[in-house]
């Protein structure tokens, strides 16, 4: 399977050392450059930039429709528009977002698209990590903003509910 992914799961993961999640799960995964480069940040390093910097498999690849790029710049930031964008181009099986408007524009296009959250529940199904609950633990405590709400309905899709 091949996808395109956004900064924030790149990010999530490599927090928590769990970045080869995707690795396993994808047999290419592209990342457009705007969105490695912000995960890279410009001056200072941010969080889990070590760990991306390392992971020579994510294809790093620069959008050849900037005019796509543009267009979608209007309503999602640069990241997002290139993923988008990207995966326009490409044909991935999935794009990775967590942004909302991001999914929204993803489903509007007919990109299949899931998040942070439903690639753990994705590698959970082919038995690449046995659990979800504390890969979520861990992002939480990393500061990764998970609502009860989605950590209930992804435990109970994942049926690791008390």
């Amino acid at each position: 399977m091949i996808a395109v992914i956004n900064a924030s799961p790149l990010i999530s993961l490599a927090l928590i050392n769990q970045l080869n999640i995707i690795r396993e799960v994808f047999s290419e995964v592209y990342v457009p450059s705007q969105v490695y480069h912000e995960v890279l940040g410009n001056e200072t390093e941010r969080p889990g930039s070590e760990v991306l910097k390392a992971a020579n498999w994510l294809k790093v690849v620069r959008v050849s429709n900037q005019i796509t790029v543009d267009i979608l710049s209007y309503s999602l930031d640069p990241g997002e528009a290139e993923v988008l964008a990207l995966a326009y181009q490409l044909k991935p099986d999935f794009v990775i977002i967590d942004e909302l408007k991001g999914r929204k524009m993803a489903n509007y296009l007919g990109i299949d698209v899931i998040g942070t959250l439903g690639l753990l529940l994705m590698s959970k199904e082919l038995k690449i990590i046995a659990e979800v609950k504390p890969l979520m633990q861990q992002l939480k405590k990393k500061g990764i903003w998970i609502s009860n709400k989605l950590y209930d309905e992804v435990l109970r899709l994942a049926q690791e509910t008390d």
